[in-house]
């Protein structure tokens, strides 16, 4: 008889001996510390379903999973890119920390363009997942490693939201057209991502943080101070074809009610 998870339970039981014989070679119980374990996922298992309809993610993690797995695994243009930063919230919705590592390419489908590689690896972060993994390299080229390289500077200065942050409330960050709103916070400090994936023209963005007290915003590739505002005073961004996102650094002035 199948179980409510669509697996025989004798398969179940043998699916959680090969976890516990692969999370620990003694098949003792690992420590839920991200520090303390190896990183064990399955292609395609996430958080949301079974992979095969046989690995039940809720019973194996974290004991035996350590993070869930979403999938985008195609040509990286506008439409995989805004994909990417909607699958990657209902994953992250679901667990307590950011354990999510999506699977991305570039791989063996193609050479994608460097700009679009960057903003997959910051749309994937700046929706709650803590890493990206890759088919492979095979195909990679010196634009794909520049655009990686120049998404870490990125993120390398806020990995503590990253990693150990929260997701931001969208409807909290008013943008005037409306744009892609993404972002993690800690501890009054926000990373946020400001994005028109399909731009076509140079537009002027006006963006309103619904939140209280004095904040300063700096953008995170240039390390430009764009403004310091308060009482959701609006501050002015541009997006355009050669740069169709923005990350930005939020830090409060002083104390300050972040958006969570």
């Amino acid at each position: 008889m199948l179980s409510e998870r669509g697996a025989f339970p004798e398969v179940l039981e043998e699916c959680y001996d090969q976890w516990a014989d692969a999370n620990c070679a003694d098949g003792s119980r690992a420590s839920a510390s991200i520090e303390a374990q190896t990183s064990l996922l399955a292609f395609e298992l996430d958080a949301l379903e079974a992979a095969g309809r046989v690995w039940p993610f809720d019973e194996l993690y974290p004991e035996f999973l350590t993070q869930a797995h979403p999938v985008v695994y195609d040509g990286l243009d506008a439409f995989c890119v805004e994909r990417l930063g909607d699958t990657v919230p209902r994953d992250r919705g679901l667990l307590p920390r950011a354990d999510v590592m999506p699977w991305i390419t570039p791989g063996d489908s193609g050479v994608c363009p460097g700009d679009f590689f960057r903003y997959a690896v910051l749309e994937g972060l700046a929706n709650g997942a803590r890493g990206t993994h890759f088919w492979s390299g095979r195909v990679w080229d010196a634009e794909s490693l520049g655009a990686y390289a120049a998404a870490l500077r990125v993120v390398g200065q806020v990995e503590d939201a990253i990693v150990d942050g929260q997701p931001i409330d969208p409807e909290r960050v008013v943008s005037e057209p409306s744009v892609r709103v993404s972002g993690q916070a800690k501890d009054g400090e926000m990373f946020l991502l400001l994005a028109d994936y399909r731009c076509t023209r140079r537009a002027e963005i006006h963006v309103r943080l619904l939140m209280e007290g004095p904040v300063a915003i700096a953008d995170l590739e240039t390390g430009r101070p764009i403004a310091t505002v308060s009482d959701a005073a609006p501050f002015r961004i541009v997006l355009q074809p050669t740069r169709r996102a923005v990350p930005l650094h939020v830090r409060p002035v002083s104390a300050s009610a972040f958006p969570r």
